[in-house]
């Protein structure tokens, strides 16, 4: 998305989570090269040698689209206008900001130019899980499947982006196999965030409350 305002394209872009929360914290990652001490990040930031981020769905986001909430007014493309129901103005989504700079500056970009480092975007394992299983990611049930799936992968990020699917399927179940291997083809449901409410991104349209 910032990749489509030309002036953002001179600088890198870098993608790290909040620590509010200590399994969400690995949600959004930076790829460098080199090792990890602060001259060799400050040098590869600045050369803009960003190796690959990882991200998740801008759309989960509470105002990635225009809308009224109280309404069930949602609009993510063009200018946000005129609630069609009570006749006050939607609030502006994100994305309707980004095509409006864009726009402004004479060069709407809707892909990502060959320059910008690959993002990749992802749902969190357990989120995977617990629509497998319809049971909440907080559950038992869930983080006992969890950690079993790290324990033989490694790592979430190994086994949501590195490992084999034929190598998944040796140890994970063969719905969370299949719900791996469609997030990492795109082939997901996504109901856009707006007005304060979150959006939600699905496998299979069962999106699950993290309850």
């Amino acid at each position: 998305m910032c990749m489509r305002i030309p002036e953002l394209r001179n600088v890198a872009t870098v993608s790290f989570s909040d620590a509010h929360s200590g399994q969400n914290l690995g949600r959004e990652v930076t790829y460098f090269d080199e090792r990890l001490s602060f001259p060799a990040l400050r040098s590869q930031i600045i050369k803009k040698q960003v190796k690959k981020t990882i991200e998740y769905f801008p759309e989960e986001g509470k105002y990635y689209a225009s809308g009224h909430r109280k309404c069930g007014i949602v609009k993510v493309n063009g200018n946000p206008g005129i609630c069609p129901i009570c006749g006050t103005n939607l609030t502006e989504g994100v994305s309707s900001r980004i095509a409006e700079l864009a726009a402004s500056q004479g060069k709407t970009v809707e892909s990502t130019p060959a320059e910008c480092p690959p993002s990749i975007k992802l749902i969190g394992l357990k989120k995977i899980i617990s629509e497998c299983i319809g049971l909440g990611p907080s559950s038992k049930s869930v983080d006992l499947e969890y950690q079993g799936i790290v324990d033989h992968a490694g790592s979430e990020l190994s086994a949501l982006t590195e490992l084999p699917i034929e190598e998944l399927a040796q140890f994970c179940p063969a719905k969370v196999v299949e719900g791996i291997d469609l997030v990492r083809r795109g082939k997901i449901r996504i109901r856009p965030g707006y007005d304060g409410k979150y959006g939600e991104v699905s496998i299979w349209g069962k999106c699950i409350s993290n309850s």
